[in-house]
């Protein structure tokens, strides 16, 4: 299967690795910075094809009575591969359509060290983003309807 978890329950830690073919991002970008020495300034849309993401998760959970038992992430840490990728930015540089493709071009034959330098940032971006998402999900939900 493309997923595996784990839960140990006397040491408090739930673990789980997914793996995806294929993960599409669609999102807005606002951008001031530099990325291998390379400026980049813009904001618009930004369109990503991951391919084979290979995604490691670990957290420490506690359990709440609010009124029923309910499962809690204490804290969570994110790790994943990517076999590469595809990115798409557009209205960088205001709209310049020779340094957009430019950069474009760049980032996509460089996407193994773009990922390199990215990694700890959106692993860590990842992490805080679904320990409340899981969290909301949680505390919806008793803990006797996980376990089964």
């Amino acid at each position: 299967p493309p997923y595996n978890y784990s839960l140990d329950l006397k040491n408090h830690n739930l673990t789980f690795d997914i793996d995806l073919p294929l993960l599409r991002i669609r999102a807005k970008y606002n951008l001031k910075g530099n990325i291998l020495l390379l400026p980049l300034v813009g904001n618009g849309d930004v369109n990503m094809a991951l391919k084979n993401v290979q995604t490691s998760v670990l957290t420490k959970i506690s359990f709440r009575d609010e009124p029923e038992e309910t499962i809690h992430i204490d804290s969570m840490k994110v790790y994943f591969n990517v076999g590469g990728m595809r990115i798409h930015l557009t209205n960088l540089f205001n709209g310049n359509e020779i340094l957009g493709a430019s950069i474009n071009s760049f980032l996509n034959q460089n996407s193994d060290e773009i990922i390199k330098e990215l990694r700890p940032d959106l692993e860590a971006g990842l992490a805080e983003t679904f320990k409340g998402l899981w969290n909301d999900v949680f505390s919806k939900i008793p803990t006797k309807l996980w376990l089964l």
